[in-house]
């Protein structure tokens, strides 16, 4: 996703969300403290809020049933000569089970998700997998050399 000078960075950032497939979870590591990434793949609801389906034996889920704090880096420069000079986002905030936190939203995060990821029909039931909805609390977007910015929480929703 190249910038184009029309857009504005909450623009890019909502579209970059929206757009997202696969990005990487990072989690305070329950044993040292320390940060721990992996990779998972995420869906939004309506609002452009990020979740993701993963399973209770994953070292990310121990991680956040300990801390919820979390971020989520978003790639935009998958496909460009000089991944440098393309868009990244970074999420910051918490991430919660959706079935406690927002159970309203369960039937609407598992349409969506299967929707991006059909493949995960195939263990989306099994008891260890749970739905987990992302709450952006502030962003950082890097729109390549010398373009940085923060984008309010607010301003990444839609709808």
């Amino acid at each position: 996703m190249q910038q184009q000078n029309s857009q504005s960075e909450a623009e890019i950032g909502r579209q970059m969300i929206a757009q997202a497939q696969i990005t990487s979870l990072a989690t305070i590591d329950r044993k040292s403290g320390g940060p721990s990434a992996s990779l998972i793949a995420v869906a939004t609801l309506s609002d452009n809020s990020p979740i993701f389906l993963i399973s209770a034996l994953a070292e990310h889920t121990k991680n956040l049933i300990k801390d919820p704090r979390a971020s989520l880096l978003i790639d935009g420069t998958r496909k460009l000569q000089d991944p440098l000079t393309g868009p990244r986002l970074t999420l910051i905030g918490q991430a919660a089970p959706i079935a406690s936190s927002a159970p309203e939203h369960l039937a609407a995060a598992r349409e969506r998700y299967l929707a991006a990821h059909p493949n995960a029909e195939l263990y989306v039931d099994f008891a260890d997998f749970e739905f987990y909805a992302f709450t952006i609390e502030r962003a950082h977007y890097v729109g390549g050399f010398g373009k940085i910015s923060a984008i309010a929480a607010g301003d990444l929703k839609t709808g």
